[in-house]
C-alpha cells in the first residue's frame, strides 16, 4: 500500500490521523498530527506522541484481533484537552515480509 497516496485525504481532517505497523511504529501522521504532537514522528513508537495507557489498550485490542476500538482520554499537553480515540483495523496488504504494513489507523478527535 503507497501510504503517501492517502496523504492528501488524511491531511483535509480536523482529526489527528497516524497509521502504525504492528509494532506501533508510526507510518503516517496528517497535518493535524504534527501541528499538535510535532514533527518527526514517523519511524518512532506512537507512545512518544500519546503517552495514553487507555489510547495504548485500544491499540492493542485491534492488535488482538477487534475491528475497531474507542476510547476517551485526556491529554494535559499542550493544553488540557479530552480527546475521543478511534483505532481501526487495516488488513494485510502484501505477503511480502520485507514490506512494513500498516496495521491499524488511530484517529484522535476533541
Amino acid at each position: 500500500m503507497q501510504l503517501k497516496l492517502l496523504l492528501p485525504a488524511l491531511n483535509g481532517l480536523t482529526a489527528c490521523v497516524f497509521v502504525v505497523d504492528s509494532d506501533r511504529q508510526i507510518l503516517l501522521v496528517n497535518d493535524a498530527g504534527r501541528a499538535l504532537f510535532g514533527n518527526g514522528l514517523v519511524g518512532v513508537d506512537f507512545v512518544v506522541a500519546v503517552r495514553n495507557p487507555a489510547c495504548l489498550e485500544a491499540i492493542n485490542q485491534v492488535f488482538q484481533g477487534a475491528r475497531k476500538s474507542d476510547a476517551v482520554i485526556t491529554l494535559q499537553k499542550p493544553v488540557k484537552t479530552t480527546y475521543r480515540v478511534a483505532v481501526t483495523s487495516l488488513e494485510p496488504q502484501s505477503t511480502s515480509p520485507q514490506e512494513t504494513q500498516p496495521r491499524a489507523v488511530v484517529s484522535l478527535e476533541n
